[in-house]
């Protein structure tokens, strides 16, 4: 069932920048910062209330996030949306028309995440659920 918001995503070309930007203008906390290879990204993790806030810098040229990138802009990503039973969920999401990029959940940044996209191959949102 989905719950709320779990993470809402930026994309930039100055991962550092806009983190910093976060951290010092509106307070948000820094978590930590990683490369997620499956997707050839840089991220910085940060969290404001029980909130998760990603910042991303696509590496690679060609790939679906540096295209959304250039064809879009820096700002908003994405929206996640929390799940408690995030298999249940993409299943009757399916079922109304829904296509993921995954057919069963993959490992996120530090939960499982699921990516809806729509007829471009744009992500359209997520839905996440914690590892408990």
């Amino acid at each position: 069932m989905i719950k709320g918001v779990h993470h809402i995503a930026y994309i930039t070309r100055d991962l550092d920048g806009l983190a910093k930007y976060f951290q010092e203008v509106l307070g948000f906390e820094f978590v930590k910062k990683l490369y997620y290879e499956p997707w050839d990204l840089d991220i910085v993790l940060m969290k404001t209330g029980e909130q998760y806030v990603e910042v991303i810098k696509p590496l690679k040229p060609g790939s679906p996030s540096y295209r959304f990138l250039e064809k879009h802009g820096e700002g908003l990503y994405h929206v996640a949306y929390l799940s408690t039973d995030i298999e249940k969920d993409m299943e009757e999401l399916k079922g109304k028309g829904i296509r993921f990029l995954e057919e069963k959940p993959a490992q996120g940044v530090a939960w499982l995440i699921a990516t809806a996209i729509n007829d471009e191959g744009d992500i359209s949102f997520q839905i996440a659920q914690n590892k408990d």
